[in-house]
C-alpha cells in the first residue's frame, strides 16, 4: 500500500467512523478498479487496521465486500509489432475492440492510429528491389522518395491503411493519426521468434511492404533477444522497430469532429472566434454519438482538441499559429498532440478523414501538408442519473471530459537568469542578465552564448559543447520568481552572427524570463516524477473534498506524446516514462495507456492555479494527456 496516500486517508476514515456513517470513499489510488466507489465503514477500518499492521477480530465475521466487475473501457488501446502493416493493423484493432465490449452494428466514435514510419521505409526500399528485377532489396539511397499520396493500389502501405481499418471496423468514420518515430500502447504480447523457414524464405507477398528490407540475417540477430512476456509490462514503447497503436474512443455523450488545415487555409491570428470555429465544425458529419438533429457544438462543449502536424510545418510557426487560434476559440480547451515523422527526405504522412471520406470508401485519408485535427465534445442524449445509479430518479446529468495535461521536460539549466529586452515573434534579439540593471549589461542574444560559455564552469563547458542546447522560457510574466519546472523549452532555429539575434521555435516577447538548458536524464526521471506525484496528490484531494464539479470523476485514458530523443536513448532502459505513467496514474490496472514519440510536442501550459495560459510547442519534453469521465451533478 502506498503510505503516503494511507497516512492521507487515515484521517477521513477515523472522522466518518467517529460519526458512525455507514459508508466512506476509498480513496488511497486514483483509480482502483478492484474496490468499489463506496464500501462499508467496517471494511474500510478493517483495512486500515490490517495496512497499520494490526487485525479486527471484531468484524472478523462480517462479510467481504464483493468486487465488483470491470465495466466496459470507455478509451481502449492495443499496440501490435508484427512485420506485416496490415497484420498489425489488424492484430491491435480486434485486441482494442474486445476491451470496449461494443453492441452488435455499434462503432467507436473515433479511431487514433499512430504508424511507425519504419513500414513507409521499408515499403519504399522494397518496390525500388521490385521495379529493378533483381529480386534482392534496395538500398535506401538509391531509391525514390516514398509519397503519402500513393494511390491504393500503389506500393505505399500507408494508402490501404483507411479502407482496411473501415473493413475491420463498419461504421468507423473519424479516423485521425500519422505517421511517427515510435508508438506507445497497452500490449497484448509482442510477436514470437520467426521460425527458420520464415528467415530462410523471406516475407510472403502479403507481408512483402514491411519485412523486405531485412536479410535473414538481420531478422535472425533482431529476434535473438527474449521476447518480453504478458507478466512483465502491459505497456510498450515501440522505438527504432515496425509498430502499430489504435486506439478507441466510445464514450456516452461525447462525439468527435475531425478537421484538417493548410497554411493556405489557416485563418489569420485577427480573425474572430466564429472564424476558428468554423474552421473546426463547419461540413463536418455526425458521429455514432451525435444526434444528427443537433447544432454544432458550443465552444464551452469542447473538452479537448488532438492536433498533429506535418514536420516541415515548425519551421513557418504554423503549428503555434494554429494553437494560438484554438486557444482564442476554444479557451478552456486542452490541446496536446505531436508531430508526425518521416524518413530521410519525407515528412512523414497525416491521416484525417472527412465527410467526403466517408462517400468515397477507398480513399486513403492521407494528407502531406498542414496538420490534422479533432474536437471531442459534448454532444447527444446526456445518460440519465436512474442509468448509471439504478435509482428510479429521472433527473438528467450531463458527461464530464476533463484533459488534464502534465509537461515534462528533460533538460538542467546552466548559466545564470536573463531578462528579455528585444524580440521579434520567434526572434530573440537583446537580452541583460536579471537583477542587472546598467545599460552595459545588455546584450545580443548571440552575445549571450559567449557570456554563458565564459562563465561557466569546466564541466559544464564540456556539458554545453557535447550536448544539444535548447532555450527555457517562463510563460507566465507575473511570476516574478524563476522556477526550471515552470518553463517552455524551444529549439534554437539558427543564429545570425552578424545581427546577433537567435531564431527560435517558440514566439517570445519582451520581459519574459528565459535560460538556458542542456539533456540531463537524472533532471528528466526527477522532474517527471514530481509532475505526476503531484498529479496524483490533487486527485486525492479532489476525492476526499468532491472540488471537481462532478460526482465520482474516474480516469479512463491517458496519451503520452514523448520526444523521439527520450525513451531509452535518453534513460538506458526500455519504457520508463510509461512504467511511471502506470505507477502513479493506474495503468498497472489495465488503464489504456497510448501515445506517440515525436520530435515536436505540443500541449497547452497552465500556471500553478490550473488556469490556461497558452498552447505552444515543446522541446525534448514528454507531455502526458490523463482523461477523467463523470456526470455532472
Amino acid at each position: 500500500m502506498d503510505i503516503c496516500a494511507f497516512v492521507s486517508f487515515a484521517p477521513c476514515a477515523r472522522k466518518v467512523l467517529a460519526r458512525g456513517e455507514s459508508t466512506c470513499l476509498v480513496p488511497w489510488h486514483v483509480n482502483a478498479p478492484t474496490w468499489p466507489a463506496r464500501t462499508s465503514a467496517g471494511a474500510v477500518k478493517r483495512f486500515a487496521q490490517n495496512a497499520a499492521g494490526g487485525s479486527s477480530r471484531a468484524e472478523a465475521d462480517e462479510p467481504p465486500v464483493p468486487t465488483p466487475l470491470p465495466p466496459p473501457e470507455l478509451i481502449a488501446s492495443a499496440v501490435s509489432t508484427k512485420l506485416s502493416l496490415e497484420e498489425a493493423l489488424e492484430d491491435a484493432t480486434s485486441r482494442a475492440l474486445l476491451k470496449l465490449k461494443l453492441a452488435e452494428g455499434q462503432a467507436p466514435s473515433l479511431a487514433i492510429v499512430y504508424v511507425s514510419s519504419l513500414y513507409t521505409d521499408l515499403a519504399t526500399s522494397f518496390s525500388n528491389a521490385s521495379d529493378s528485377g533483381t529480386g534482392r532489396t534496395a538500398s535506401r539511397s538509391g531509391g525514390s522518395a516514398y509519397s503519402p499520396d500513393a494511390s491504393p493500389n500503389g506500393a505505399a502501405p500507408m494508402a490501404n491503411l483507411v479502407p482496411l481499418l473501415r473493413e475491420l471496423v463498419p461504421g468507423l468514420q473519424n479516423i485521425v493519426g500519422c505517421t511517427v518515430s515510435g508508438v506507445i500502447g497497452s500490449r497484448g504480447g509482442r510477436d514470437t521468434v520467426p521460425s527458420d523457414n520464415e528467415l530462410r524464405e523471406g516475407p510472403s507477398r502479403s507481408n512483402i511492404s514491411s519485412a523486405g528490407a531485412f536479410s535473414a540475417e538481420a531478422r535472425r540477430k533482431r529476434y535473438s533477444k527474449p521476447v518480453p512476456s504478458a507478466e512483465m509490462r502491459l505497456v510498450d514503447e515501440i522505438e527504432k522497430e515496425p509498430g502499430v497503436s489504435v486506439t478507441f474512443l466510445n464514450i456516452p455523450g461525447i462525439g468527435c469532429t475531425t478537421f484538417a488545415v493548410t497554411e493556405d487555409t489557416l485563418p489569420d491570428l485577427d480573425s474572430s472566434p466564429e472564424v476558428w470555429e468554423q474552421l473546426v465544425f463547419t461540413g463536418q458529419s455526425v458521429t455514432n454519438q451525435v444526434d444528427a438533429a443537433e447544432t454544432v457544438p458550443t465552444p464551452a462543449d469542447v473538452f479537448a482538441f488532438l492536433v498533429l502536424t506535418e514536420s516541415d510545418s515548425v519551421q513557418t510557426d504554423f503549428p503555434n499559429k494554429l494553437l494560438q487560434g484554438l486557444d482564442y476559440a476554444f479557451p478552456r480547451a486542452a490541446k496536446l498532440g505531436g508531430e508526425a515523422a518521416g524518413f530521410g527526405t519525407s515528412s512523414g504522412s497525416l491521416i484525417c478523414t472527412l465527410p467526403r471520406d466517408v462517400l468515397l470508401r477507398t480513399s486513403s485519408g492521407l494528407r502531406s501538408k498542414g496538420a490534422v485535427g479533432v474536437a471531442i465534445h459534448r454532444s447527444g442524449p446526456a445518460p440519465s442519473a436512474a442509468a448509471e445509479t439504478g435509482s428510479s430518479a429521472k433527473t438528467e446529468r450531463r458527461p464530464i471530459l476533463q484533459f488534464e495535461t502534465l509537461i515534462s521536460h528533460g533538460c538542467r539549466a546552466v548559466g545564470p537568469v536573463f531578462v528579455i529586452e528585444g524580440a521579434t515573434r520567434r526572434g530573440l534579439l537583446r537580452v541583460r542578465p536579471e537583477g542587472e540593471t546598467s545599460a552595459s549589461s545588455s546584450m545580443t542574444a548571440g552575445g549571450s552564448l559567449k557570456y554563458l560559455f565564459e562563465r561557466a564552469s569546466k564541466a559544464e563547458q564540456t556539458l554545453i559543447q557535447s550536448s544539444s542546447l535548447y532555450v527555457g522560457v517562463m510563460q507566465d510574466t507575473f511570476q516574478q520568481k524563476w522556477n526550471d519546472d515552470d518553463v517552455v523549452l524551444t529549439q534554437m532555429l539558427g543564429v545570425d552572427a552578424r545581427e546577433g539575434s537567435i531564431e527560435l521555435g517558440n514566439p517570445v516577447r519582451s520581459g519574459q524570463l528565459m535560460r538556458y538548458f542542456v539533456v540531463d536524464a537524472f533532471e528528466a526521471k526527477e522532474r517527471l516524477q514530481r509532475r505526476l506525484s503531484g498529479f496524483k496528490a490533487r486527485q486525492l484531494q479532489e476525492t476526499l473534498l468532491r472540488t471537481s464539479g462532478a460526482n465520482d470523476m474516474r480516469v479512463i485514458g491517458v496519451w503520452v506524446i514523448a520526444d523521439r530523443l527520450r525513451g531509452k536513448a535518453l534513460y538506458r532502459e526500455e519504457c520508463w516514462e510509461t512504467d511511471r505513467v502506470a505507477e502513479f496514474v493506474g495503468g498497472n490496472s489495465g488503464l489504456s495507456i497510448s501515445g506517440l514519440f515525436s520530435a515536436h510536442e505540443l500541449g497547452s501550459w497552465k500556471d500553478g492555479s490550473g488556469m490556461l495560459i497558452s498552447s505552444l510547442g515543446h522541446s525534448f519534453s514528454t507531455i502526458i494527456g490523463v482523461v477523467r469521465y463523470g456526470l455532472s451533478d
